[in-house]
């Protein structure tokens, strides 16, 4: 029996291998429906790289056909004297997981699930080509051993879309980066800080530019980011050409990956996670009575959206509230329904903002309309409490927080503010970046938290104070994307 400290579905899983892979422990399972798991373990036992292979047969000339299939996959041509024997190995996805019963299930039926649905799409495909696939079970028993039979098409199975070096804990490897911040102004050198002492970032004055260079700065140290913003930042998606500039950074100009998150399609607001009253204080509600009403009904039937709780005001039964107060109700929260679209339509996931494959961070843009301030804010504390709810499960993210100021202020005292502002002073794993023309206009708790300031002087000149170290002076770099 073999023992693993978790249980795979989709067994009973044969162990086809076990050895050492680049430092960690590496283990190849196999069922009988011809599925593959690659397990690359860290040293803790904690962490694991997994992906699912499906062996497939392949009956014809292929090599065409394979460059037209809609996933990963590997063509492994097995050739002998007496013949040939082709094979496809349709890869699944690849993901950090934590080494736990229940995110190991998940992944691995959801796997299951999708390689099943695309094989069979892939079988309809070949067709066209006319080549005949066919599922491991329908194999003949030498093809079935054959592609076994040699020890180095095992490693066929090992695909690394993502390197295991991800099992290294984000903070110690990130921490040992450095950011290229500019020049020193009397002898042009470079100005270079560790990575770990931007934690927490106020940059002060109108200085987009310096809140561009930071996240040049994150996405190369391959930390992804979440922006919060009015103001257009697509410019980053491109390089910037100007050979004066590469000349002075002494790099090649590149463009960072920017995903515009959607209000409405990717975001919104869950009225489940507001803290309890303040939905009636983000929408100016004043009638005490009428508030009592809604927030019993949020209470007790548990409405994430608008319309839900729209049905639920409806349906209501209580001695306590005439039908004109019920009516009264609902009529409010059309009205706000009407004035903020997109906004109040309960539970998305952030998940998708944890996950890189590349060589650089992403950079999630959050547009937020600074006119209707009641459902900015709302966006920012439904989101922020969602990525901190992941803290210590995923990838450490950045938090740009640009004109802070324009949604909260140091006098804010109303209920959704202070459960945002407690829980930023209380999130030590993610990284922040608040920006606003004065220091007096950030609420004194947050300021304390500071790590680094910056501060724009004139000429593309900032003065810098970082935790515990004197401050200095230096002129921002160019930027490595297009103005």
């Amino acid at each position: 029996m073999i023992f693993m400290a978790v249980d795979y579905p989709n067994g009973p899983w044969k162990k086809l291998f076990s050895g050492i892979y680049d430092e960690y422990t590496l283990s190849l399972l196999f069922n009988q429906e011809g599925y593959i798991i690659t397990e690359i373990l860290n040293n803790e036992k904690t962490k694991a790289v997994l992906t699912i292979s499906q062996i497939i047969g392949v009956f014809g000339d292929a090599e065409t056909f394979i460059e037209t299939i809609p996933r990963n996959a590997i063509f492994l041509l097995e050739h002998s004297t007496k013949n040939n024997q082709k094979y496809i190995l349709l890869q699944g996805d690849q993901d950090v997981l934590n080494f736990e019963q229940k995110d190991i299930t998940d992944f691995v039926n959801d796997q299951f699930k999708k390689l099943k649905k695309d094989s069979k799409s892939i079988v309809n495909i070949a067709n066209s080509y006319e080549i005949n696939l066919k599922d491991y079970t329908e194999l003949t028993p030498d093809m079935r051993t054959n592609i076994f039979s040699n020890p180095l098409s095992l490693f066929s199975f090992i695909t690394q879309n993502k390197n295991p070096k991800a099992f290294v804990s984000q903070v110690t490897e990130n921490e040992k980066k450095e950011f290229f911040l500019g020049f020193y102004k009397t002898t042009n050198e470079k100005a270079t800080e560790p990575m770990e002492l931007f934690n927490k970032t106020f940059v002060f004055g109108q200085n987009d530019k310096s809140i561009k260079i930071l996240l040049e700065n994150f996405s190369q140290s391959k930390i992804n980011s979440i922006v919060f913003t009015y103001n257009d930042i697509s410019s980053m998606k491109y390089p910037n050409e100007s050979s004066e500039v590469q000349e002075k950074n002494k790099s090649a100009p590149m463009g960072f990956p920017l995903i515009d998150y959607k209000v409405g399609e990717k975001i919104c607001v869950n009225l489940q996670d507001l803290p309890n009253n303040s939905f009636q204080e983000l929408i100016g509600l004043k009638d005490n009575e009428i508030s009592e009403l809604i927030s019993g009904v949020l209470t007790t039937k548990n409405s994430m959206t608008l319309d839900a709780l729209i049905k639920d005001i409806s349906e209501y039964s209580s001695e306590k509230y005439t039908s004109y107060n019920l009516n009264l109700a609902t009529r409010v929260i059309d009205l706000v329904k009407q004035e903020t679209p997109g906004i109040y339509q309960g539970d998305f996931s952030i998940s998708d903002a944890f996950k890189n494959y590349g060589n650089l961070g992403n950079i999630y843009t959050v547009y937020i309309n600074k006119n209707n301030l009641s459902s900015a804010r709302a966006i920012i504390y439904n989101t922020l409490k969602k990525i901190i709810s992941f803290s210590g499960k995923e990838q450490r993210l950045l938090i740009v927080l640009p004109n802070f100021n324009d949604f909260f202020s140091r006098r804010d005292n109303d209920l959704l503010s202070k459960e945002l502002f407690n829980m930023i002073q209380n999130d030590n794993y993610n990284y922040y970046i608040f920006s606003c023309p004065n220091e007096i206009d950030i609420k004194p708790e947050l300021l304390s938290l500071a790590t680094a300031k910056l501060s724009l002087l004139e000429d593309n000149e900032i003065g810098i104070t970082l935790k515990d170290a004197k401050p200095f002076r230096f002129v921002l770099r160019p930027s490595f994307s297009k103005v």
